[in-house]
């Protein structure tokens, strides 16, 4: 596990609770062990299958195996009536390897499953109750690693609306005003912030389809955003990062160029709400340049870890994906592609989105929107001031999407919503487009 998995597994950050604690634990914690050896298979058997190797079934076959007992080992742990501290710490580790499982496994519905369960007995337990107080010194599981390790996952997962999930009752780390010391404090920090504003804006959307959270919590995680991001900055002019920190720090500005457009956005409704991100343009570039040079320097990594294969290595990290997500509201047709080629050639399967999945959304969102135009011209709205392979008009520009997605065929269907003026008053009108990546 520790030199086939955990290598790619880990990610840039918390290296020592993976290499460390986590072998440790699978030596001590059945659900470790099995979740470990159920991940370890599986990306051993997608390797065994790139290279045609007979021992392809075999190894699958093992690694449901190992699934099967890491489930059986959680439920055995959450019927008893009284579970210890260090027990349950054991769970929720087997529980994210398990999602880690089924995203390498491309399969959907499995991992909306265990991050369902995950996070409601992680609510549940109140382990971050664990997190602030001084840990036992036998302690195989760090409470606090393994806070961080949910609290990742979180960021991720704050763009599903997990039934039973109440995100609100996690209590928010106090922002500081030292200097920060390491990428992960200053990671650590950012997503404490970031996260309750993203779960913000998809529940304002999922209630009212609005856009966007309530005023004051905009203005609140402003100021918070402001106070990290000078800390940041002053934390990258001292210099107090190594070579190695290189791919957190790229990481952490992509994602942090995100949060500032989301969070600066002049927020409207209509059909105009769209056009508030051509003010965005040069960040989306420089976040697009960031992206490439992000690229390279893990794509040169993992050449140099497996030269032969294609395979994309399984990262637990936060994914690329996510840093991104907010480019597919830029409308500069070259910064768009230039991403959409990014996600489509990313080494990494990183967290629980899907880098090709997520390129092939963003292409078929540029050619609804480019083809609006050619297609419909000026007839399908009578405001229409589209500028073929130019300017993209209010009229002819996604609002928001929604879809269904099979990650073992590889095959979606996206549904996507345009305004309309006629018949008035402005609404919203549904495409559907079919996705393959």
């Amino acid at each position: 596990m520790r030199s086939s998995v955990l290598i790619d597994a880990v990610g840039p950050y918390d290296q020592d609770f993976w290499n460390v604690q986590v072998v440790n634990a699978a030596q001590t914690y059945a659900v470790v062990w099995h979740a470990g050896l159920a991940l370890t298979e599986m990306y051993r058997s997608k390797k065994y299958e790139e290279i045609g190797h007979s021992a392809r079934s075999s190894s699958q076959l093992r690694a449901l195996q190992h699934y099967g007992y890491a489930v059986k080992s959680i439920l055995n742990v959450v019927n008893q009536t009284a579970i210890g501290r260090d027990d349950k710490n054991a769970v929720l580790l087997g529980s994210l390897m398990l999602i880690g499982f089924a995203c390498l496994n491309d399969d959907d519905d499995t991992k909306m499953t265990h991050m369902r369960s995950a996070f409601q007995i992680f609510s549940k337990w109140r382990i971050w109750d664990h997190s602030l107080t001084s840990s036992s010194q036998n302690s195989v599981i760090s409470d606090s690693s393994l806070m961080r390790q949910f609290q990742r996952f979180e960021a991720q997962a704050s763009t599903y609306l997990l039934e039973g999930v109440s995100w609100t009752t996690v209590p928010r780390i106090t922002q500081g005003s030292e200097p920060l010391i390491s990428t992960t404090a200053a990671f650590t920090e950012f997503l404490d912030l970031s996260v309750p504003f993203l779960q913000g804006i998809e529940q304002a959307a999922a209630a009212a389809r609005v856009n966007g959270p309530v005023p004051e919590m905009v203005h609140y995680t402003r100021r918070l955003f402001r106070s990290w991001k000078l800390r940041f900055m002053a934390f990258l002019q001292a210099r107090c990062h190594t070579q190695v920190d290189e791919e957190c720090i790229l990481t952490m500005r992509i994602w942090s160029i995100a949060m500032e457009i989301r969070l600066f956005l002049e927020r409207t409704s209509g059909p105009e709400a769209e056009l508030a991100y051509d003010t965005w343009e040069a960040l989306f570039e420089t976040q697009t340049d960031l992206a490439e040079q992000l690229y390279a320097l893990v794509a040169k990594k993992v050449e140099e870890r497996q030269p032969m294969l294609r395979l994309q290595p399984f990262s637990l990290t936060s994914s690329i994906c996510d840093g991104l997500a907010v480019a597919v509201r830029c409308r500069k047709g070259s910064v768009r592609r230039r991403i959409a080629t990014i996600l489509r050639q990313w080494p990494y399967r990183d967290g629980i989105s899907n880098p090709p999945m997520t390129a092939a959304l963003l292409e078929a969102w540029i050619r609804v929107e480019e083809e609006g135009f050619l297609l419909h011209g000026s007839t399908s709205s009578k405001n229409c001031r589209c500028i073929p392979g130019q300017y993209i008009c209010a009229f002819h520009r996604c609002s928001m999407h929604t879809g269904g997605y099979d990650g073992v065929l590889r095959r979606g269907t996206l549904r996507m919503f345009m305004w309309a003026d006629s018949p008035a008053p402005p609404h919203l009108v549904e495409r559907e487009v079919e996705l393959v990546w």
